[in-house]
């Protein structure tokens, strides 16, 4: 019957914390410093029934690194990205060594545009980096990629730097197209396929197409 408290405001910041059953207020008790509760006349003006209450903040949330849907084009292409297959879900695989090949992907969840970068989705990662007016893309495993010739592969070196061009188009999709041969990197969703692979100028609007989502903090 006594674990009934009145909180009486006083103002500026000030309360007197009341308890109903014994008709008692919190005090500090500096003699023998600790809190108790003992009756008063004066509690409204007795500092040693005045209360002030204090938020402790929580601590700040570290940064977590996600992987973020691309929605405006930046200056600077550069920065660690996925590619990205959103209709089914899939990544370009980076960590492979062998990297035309059918199920060249890894399966990703994605949530409102994000990807959580997980150790295992960062090992898809590639590099994209400035080169004059183009850029290079290099996988996780160390490998550039790219075409050179109007065909349908997808060439990967640990030396060779095949550029690409960059762009972000209207509907949010990303046309990475290849500087020599122009070819466009797509996703072919054909079930004897299932591969990401630049796609020959005439024919690459029979793939599907890609977006990027790039690694930050938040």
């Amino acid at each position: 019957e006594n674990d009934t408290w009145e909180l009486i405001d006083l103002g500026d910041g000030l309360y007197n914390l009341k308890n109903v059953g014994r008709e008692t207020y919190m005090e500090w008790y500096a003699r023998y410093s600790n809190w108790s509760t003992y009756g008063a006349s004066n509690a409204a003006t007795d500092d040693q029934f005045q209360m002030a209450f204090y938020v402790i903040p929580s601590e700040a949330d570290e940064p977590q690194e996600r992987f973020v849907k691309v929605t405006e084009a930046p200056t600077d292409w550069s920065g660690t990205y996925l590619i990205v297959y959103e209709d089914d879900q899939k990544v370009f695989d980076g960590s492979l060594t062998t990297l035309d090949a059918g199920n060249n992907f890894k399966d990703v969840t994605i949530a409102d545009g994000k990807i959580e970068a997980t150790d295992e989705v960062k090992a898809a990662q590639v590099t994209i980096a400035k080169s004059g007016d183009a850029y290079t893309i290099k996988t996780a495993s160390g490998y550039f990629i790219g075409n050179t010739g109007n065909n349908n592969k997808l060439l990967s070196n640990t030396s060779t730097q095949y550029e690409s061009t960059i762009a972000l188009n209207a509907e949010g999709t990303v046309d990475v197209v290849a500087v020599n041969g122009g070819t466009y990197l797509r996703f072919n969703s054909a079930s004897n396929q299932m591969r990401f692979r630049f796609f020959k100028s005439s024919t690459y609007t029979n793939q599907q197409a890609i977006v990027l989502y790039k690694l930050v903090e938040e």
